[in-house]
Formats: structure tokens, sequence, C-alpha cells
């Protein structure tokens, strides 16, 4: 990937408040997983989807190479 940084902030992060041992508040951070994982989960969803019914179903870690092609595609289209 050319860009290494491309997609990897998180897509779902979440913050909460949360005390600790000596009553003081405090910020909790749940970084959640990457845009690019997100993507390139979606995108093998539908791989999957649409090969099911064929004859010749690709394998697990070719699935998993073109999810990430598309997913790289996408990041890269959402930062022109």
């Amino acid at each position: 990937m050319e860009n290494e940084k491309l997609g990897q902030e998180p897509a779902f992060s979440f913050v909460y408040e949360k005390e600790n041992i000596y009553g003081d508040k405090e910020n909790v951070v749940i970084p959640g997983m990457s845009k690019r994982f997100y993507a390139a989960c979606t995108a093998m969803q539908g791989l999957i989807a649409s090969t099911a019914s064929e004859d010749s179903f690709l394998n697990p870690k070719d699935i998993a190479e073109r999810s990430f092609e598309f997913a790289d595609e996408l990041l890269k289209q959402e930062n022109l």
C-alpha cells in the first residue's frame, strides 16, 4: 500500500467517563477497529455472497487479499 497510514484511524471509537480508585473521573478511550479493516470486512461479505453460488468458490486467502484491495481503493477515493 502506498500510504501506510491510509485508513488506520478508528471507524467506531468510543469514549466514556470512569471513576478511578481515588474517586477522580477519567476518560477511557476504546479505539475500535480501523476504517481499513471495517471496509475490508464489508468488501469480504460482498465477495463471499457473490461467489457463494458459483462452482469455483474463491479460497479464503484470495478473498482476504481482494477485500483489502477494495478497501484500499475505497479509502484512496475518500481522500481525493
